[in-house]
């Protein structure tokens, strides 16, 4: 027999997952009777949890209606979305570095980030709805990436403020289902071309990409490089670095090129130089993306230039336009330098965009 709890749990998990949204009429008692198969008493008493809740309002002779708690006062706080709890403990230093970034910005001005966990078991599609429930029309979400794509459509209906941020993969039609949040966008196309430009410029003409998530659908860093082999007739030459880094070797042994651009977990490297570590000749020159030790290349000698993102400035304007008195839907990108030495290369090499 179907009892309150479950009928309230029913009804306040559609609500969350976005099936009624804020507004929405609900069906009539005698529908959700017929329907459920219950008593008037079992639904009107699932039906009060969830008005209790504040996620329902009954209007006399008008229905039931779907709507989402306001803030009773100014928070000041920010939520960060996070996959699940084990998250932080491996993933990259981007990302870790933007969340730093965040919190300072936010304690700047007087807010703070919450990091908020998404999912117990880190699969996106199992959200934890119950650690979620907070958020409201008021509340201050930051987005990395499209990992959560299955609460879009929730986060839509609650109408929070949403800065996402996401590389430029695609700003056109997979992007129109929320064309109404703010967008930071990481320009890691600019970021291949710079890597690219910079070994050319230092003699190769045979350039190895290195990377982790290299059959990932939406890799804008492997699909610019291979955009550019085929502008200058290089040979495409890829190695995943997921299970480690020995087919970096490998792969040398037998194309022999001349050039590489590496993003791999350099906590697993020997201790020992770089390119003695990777298999590599001692001059080989090198562009490197960092993914868990921000200074691990900067003590490296030889030929070597590092990819850095503008996350200071990334986390400033995404935390002054949320927590701005305007909340104004709209794009803006950010552009990687390339840095050898303590000097920025290419500094003028632009994509053409700018905030819209």
């Amino acid at each position: 027999m179907i009892k309150q709890t479950q009928v309230y749990q029913s009804i306040r998990q559609e609500i969350l997952n976005g099936t009624w949204k804020p507004g929405d009429k609900l069906p009539t008692e005698l529908e959700y009777v017929r329907k459920l198969g219950i008593s008037r008493n079992t639904l009107r008493g699932g039906m009060k949890k969830l008005e209790e809740e504040d996620l329902i309002e009954r209007i006399k002779s008008k229905g039931t209606f779907v709507k989402f708690p306001k803030a009773e006062r100014e928070e000041k706080n920010i939520s960060l979305l996070v996959p699940c709890c084990e998250y932080l403990q491996y993933c990259g230093i981007h990302f870790i570095k933007l969340m730093f970034e965040l919190i300072a910005e936010a304690a700047a001005v007087g807010w703070r980030i919450t990091p908020v966990i998404f999912s117990r078991t880190n699969d996106p599609k199992d959200i934890w709805l119950e650690n979620l429930s907070h958020i409201h029309r008021d509340s201050r979400i930051v987005i990395y990436h499209d990992w959560y794509a299955s609460y879009f459509k929730t986060l839509r209906a609650i109408g929070a403020r949403v800065a996402y941020v996401d590389n430029e993969w695609d700003l056109s039609g997979k992007r129109e289902p929320f064309n109404n949040w703010m967008k930071f966008i990481e320009q890691d196309r600019l970021a291949a071309r710079k890597a690219f430009a910079f070994l050319r410029d230092s003699g190769c003409r045979k350039i190895a990409l290195a990377m982790r998530d290299l059959n990932f659908p939406n890799n804008t860093l492997a699909d610019e490089y291979a955009r550019l082999c085929r502008e200058y007739g290089s040979p495409h030459m890829t190695v995943p670095t997921d299970d480690g880094t020995e087919g970096i070797a490998a792969q040398y042994r037998r194309d022999r090129f001349d050039g590489l651009i590496l993003h791999c977990n350099e906590q697993a490297l020997p201790r020992k130089p770089l390119r003695e570590a990777l298999g590599l000749p001692p001059d080989m020159p090198l562009a490197v993306i960092p993914q868990k030790l921000e200074g691990f290349f900067a003590k490296n000698e030889g030929n070597t230039a590092v990819i850095e993102y503008p996350l200071t400035s990334l986390a400033r304007d995404i935390v002054r336009k949320l927590v701005g008195g305007t909340y104004t839907p709209q794009i803006s990108f950010y552009a990687p330098s390339l840095r050898k030495d303590g000097k920025e290369l290419f500094a003028d090499m632009e994509m053409n965009r700018g905030e819209r």
